[in-house]
């Protein structure tokens, strides 16, 4: 069986509300992910959940709020939720390239006054298994 170099990083983490909150924010907090890891964007989809759901015509439930964010790579994705109404976020990074974690970590810092940062390396799922 085939496999295949790169890095997978997920997590949660807690930040400003008004950041948490402001599509504008997750949008650039996206595309300056995207440049410091050094991946190539296909596409990204920004959405303010509670307005999405209302131009569907529906009501939005308690649980719908926040912000969702979501850049394809070239390599695969990125994306971000965020629930400003607990300062709480959750990221998920994945590529076939490898990547600096340590690059996602400061952006949230930077970019959310991010803390209570728990990311964690799911690079594993693209390592051959060990040899017998």
């Amino acid at each position: 069986m085939g496999y295949r170099n790169g890095s997978k990083v997920s997590g949660t983490f807690t930040g400003d509300p008004k950041l948490l909150a402001d599509p504008g924010q997750v949008a650039r907090f996206l595309r300056r992910l995207v440049e410091d890891i050094g991946m190539t964007a296909l596409g990204h989809h920004i959405y303010d959940v509670p307005i999405a759901v209302k131009r569907l015509g529906q009501d939005p439930l308690s649980v719908e709020g926040g912000v969702t964010g979501i850049t394809v790579l070239s390599t695969s994705h990125a994306a971000i939720h965020t629930w400003p109404e607990v300062r709480g976020g959750r990221i998920d990074v994945d590529s076939c390239r490898e990547f600096d974690a340590q690059k996602v970590k400061s952006l949230l810092e930077s970019m959310f006054s991010a803390e209570n940062i728990y990311l964690y390396d799911l690079s594993f799922c693209f390592k051959p298994p060990p040899k017998q």
